[in-house]
């Protein structure tokens, strides 16, 4: 087996979620309990950095409800981490597909980020990491906002 581990971080963030405890006795039942690391709860913006420069992938598997952008993915990015991605139609698919971020799998679908995981592995992707920060930092949202309000 792969020297890989799950690392879990968070909260839950809507009803809809399985809460930390699921998903132990799930890796539990399937006898992968010793390579899931749970850290259920608000994480301490001093911890991020260390989360995300630890982590090979990052998943950002949202619902088919979810149409919105992600937190994760702009944290993905700044630390340069590729994402494997679902969602609803919406920011988060667009900002994957544009820079190359990563992979964008069918939501809801263990089966589909299961395969994205190995195809991530033997065919990684090359994200436009330069581009994606200059057209996405703080100070060109900002200016975006400013012109707008004109």
């Amino acid at each position: 087996m792969p020297d890989h581990y799950l690392v879990m971080v968070g909260r839950e963030q809507s009803s809809g979620d399985h809460p930390a405890e699921w998903y132990a006795q799930l890796a539990d039942t399937l006898g992968l309990l010793d390579r899931v690391r749970i850290f259920p709860g608000h994480v301490p913006a001093a911890a991020v950095g260390d989360l995300f420069a630890g982590a090979d992938i990052v998943l950002a598997t949202y619902s088919r409800l979810f149409r919105s952008a992600s937190g994760v993915l702009n944290v993905a990015g700044n630390f340069r981490r590729p994402v494997l991605a679902s969602g609803g139609e919406g920011n988060l698919k667009e900002m994957v597909a544009q820079y190359k971020l990563g992979l964008w799998v069918e939501p809801d679908s263990e089966t589909a980020i299961a395969e994205g995981l190995q195809r991530m592995q033997t065919q990684p992707p090359v994200p436009e990491w330069d581009r994606y920060a200059r057209e996405n930092s703080w100070e060109e949202n900002a200016r975006r906002v400013l012109q707008a309000m004109g």
